[in-house]
Formats: structure tokens, sequence, C-alpha cells
């Protein structure tokens, strides 16, 4: 998992699997990204209808989150 940064850096947050599953909480379905070492969750987030998501190479999931926030 990888966060840009403010620099336009891409800061690594760790290596994990992802999932899609409803949130209770999120009210929506969301991305789970979990760690591959402890699967401790690394990244939770609801599914926009409005996001476009891209797959690059066969493991790697793009997209944004608001403004100057990308994820990949």
């Amino acid at each position: 998992l990888y966060a840009l940064n403010a620099d336009r850096q891409w800061d690594d947050r760790g290596t994990g699997h992802v999932s899609s599953c409803y949130v209770e909480r999120l009210k929506g379905t969301s991305l789970l990204v979990r760690a591959e070492s402890d699967g401790s969750l690394l990244l939770e987030s609801k599914i926009q209808p409005d996001t476009a998501y891209q797959k690059q190479q066969d493991t790697l999931i793009v997209w944004s989150e608001g403004d100057n926030f990308d994820l990949a």
C-alpha cells in the first residue's frame, strides 16, 4: 500500500491483500487491505461510485480519495 504525500512522493505503508466487504460503520462496501505479515488492517476505504479505480500491472490498484490524496 502506497499513499502519495505532500511532496508528491509515494510513502510505503506495507504490503497486503485486498478484499471488499460491506462495512456497517462506513455504511457501504469498502476496500480492505490487510498486511501480509500479520493480517493487521492497513486500509479501510469506502468504495465511492464516482471514483475511478484503475488496475495497473497484475497486482496494483490506483485511485484518489479527495484532493491530493492518491493511493496505490
